[in-house]
């Protein structure tokens, strides 16, 4: 955990001196990939971030989402992958029987007329399994096709990945658990 720690206090530190140095966007990115080598070394960490800890999260994922979620084991973000600012999120799976993919990739381009272009890898789901009739993470994960109606929780949903759980894995990692009848709990 300390050397996890000290990762992101590196992290805090590249992102305190973006507007002073010219290398920004790739110390940082080299950071992210060693802070992601230490924890690739502590089981269940995405897992217990987005799942148990993101107060955010509780209500996007439903009880099957847990189920698959289970075989969840990193998340990367790759941000501002042109000058309009478009990024992608990455979930990582190890095999399980839900789904053949072991990437699930969300890609939100943000075109020069104002639009965003939303894209996903398509879901090869093994047989007698689909996206949960109920809405969640999967439901999210698989809308790519732009409306008025869902273009807010598409913006809030993908933001909260890159710009929270993203940045600030370590801290939901350490924070309380909040439990299902409202209530703190210690970790």
């Amino acid at each position: 955990m300390e050397k996890l720690e000290e990762m992101e206090d590196k992290i805090n530190l590249i992102h305190m001196m973006a507007f002073q140095v010219d290398d920004y966007k790739e110390r940082l990115k080299s950071a992210y990939q060693e802070r992601s080598k230490i924890i690739d070394s502590i089981p269940g960490f995405w897992f217990t971030v987005v799942l148990l800890k993101h107060p955010a999260y509780r209500q996007l994922f439903n009880q099957e989402d847990h189920k698959i979620f289970q075989y969840f084991t990193s998340l990367e973000v790759e941000d501002d992958m042109d000058v309009n600012s478009s990024y992608s999120i990455t979930f990582n799976f190890k095999p399980n029987p839900y789904f053949e993919n072991t990437k699930l990739q969300k890609t939100l381009t943000f075109l020069q007329e104002g639009t965003t272009k939303i894209t996903a890898t398509p879901i090869k789901w093994k047989q007698n399994n689909q996206v949960p009739a109920d809405f969640g993470f999967f439901s999210w994960f698989t809308m790519t096709e732009q409306k008025d109606d869902v273009h807010h929780i598409h913006d809030e949903i993908a933001c909260l990945f890159k710009d929270d759980v993203w940045k600030y894995a370590l801290f939901y990692f350490k924070m309380e658990s909040y439990d299902s009848d409202e209530e703190w709990v210690d970790s």
